[in-house]
């Protein structure tokens, strides 16, 4: 109606839209116990002592409810997490704002990340290994990768401590293996990369980290010395250059996933559909305001309002 044939996927939120959906239809358990209600309805369904089980009620209802869902299969919905990326699109594109998240771990790698590129560098011997700067948008996907060397499309994750570095499990979170394929889509690369980096926390972040460990132990009226004892034991908890570069450096590889992408795209098509019967479900006065958002900037609209009566207010923005 208004923006649902303009949402595209960000490679960031793929893994929101694509959780597990149930099929239409009966699952194998359901399939399963149709076939023993039927045996049951038919005199075939043996109770352990080797009598014929009886066809209650409550058996002839189930049978006849799993015979519905067979035979009218409920439409497929989407999950709960993708209806949630749906709503936040309509709210950011009616509003013209974007919904923001900060924590000290999505900071420090933000601000941090040249020094991750760095580490990868040394640890790669790849002088040439430089931030990506391409953004790339097509019809249902849009994305930014880190870096975009000739052998592989790398994305750089800075993680916190040690304690979250990948040892034993190499395999990417669903978050991040969902992110590299649609960069992998976008960018035209079959090996994808994700890459730890254990960098340094920068000093002002020690520094405010320190001043509330010291709040906390010694109260408001701590001494210079408490907080220098402090400041050194948190810079040395948060700075690794002591560390050799196998301890600071983790790389996952894994393969582009083409029929991955082709889900992807089938779930984008989904959204689009739920983002219009969201659009459709608006205010009266909140489509209004759109349609006259739309005209003014020369866009094709597909609501017409019902009235054109408007608040005074909006007549005098519009005047």
């Amino acid at each position: 109606m208004f923006y649902a044939d303009q949402f595209r996927i960000r490679c960031s939120s793929i893994h929101r839209i694509m959780a597990n959906m149930k099929e239409p239809g009966l699952t194998d358990k359901e399939k399963h116990e149709l076939r023993e209600l039927e045996d049951c309805r038919d005199g075939k369904l043996l109770t352990p002592t080797g009598k014929v089980a009886g066809f209650t009620v409550k058996r002839k209802e189930r049978l006849a409810e799993l015979e519905n869902e067979r035979d009218n299969p409920t439409p497929v919905d989407l999950p709960q997490g993708a209806k949630t990326v749906c709503e936040e699109y309509v709210r950011a594109r009616c509003w013209k704002r974007r919904k923001g998240f900060t924590a000290s771990s999505t900071e420090k790698g933000t601000r941090t990340e040249e020094d991750g590129i760095e580490l990868l560098r040394q640890y790669l011997d790849d002088e040439f290994l430089e931030k990506n700067e391409e953004r790339v948008t097509t019809e249902y996907i849009e994305g930014e990768s880190d870096l975009n060397a000739p052998y592989a499309l790398i994305d750089v994750k800075s993680i916190e401590t040690p304690f979250t570095m990948p040892v034993w499990k190499l395999e990417p979170p669903k978050v991040y293996h969902d992110q590299l394929q649609g960069y992998g889509f976008l960018y035209g690369k079959e090996n994808l990369w994700l890459a730890y980096t254990l960098n340094n926390a920068p000093e002002d972040m020690i520094e405010r980290e320190a001043r509330i460990k010291c709040r906390t132990q010694y109260g408001p009226d701590y001494t210079y010395e408490e907080y220098a004892e402090i400041l050194e034991r948190t810079t040395a908890q948060k700075t690794y250059d002591d560390l050799p570069m196998a301890l600071r450096v983790r790389i996952i590889k894994f393969k582009y996933d083409p029929s991955f992408i082709e889900s992807v795209i089938e779930r984008v098509k989904m959204c689009r559909g739920y983002i219009s019967k969201l659009e459709s479900e608006l205010p009266e006065d909140v489509k209004t305001e759109l349609y006259y958002r739309f005209k003014k900037e020369g866009k094709v609209c597909h609501f017409k309002p019902y009235s054109l009566i408007l608040p005074e207010t909006a007549q005098s923005e519009r005047a």
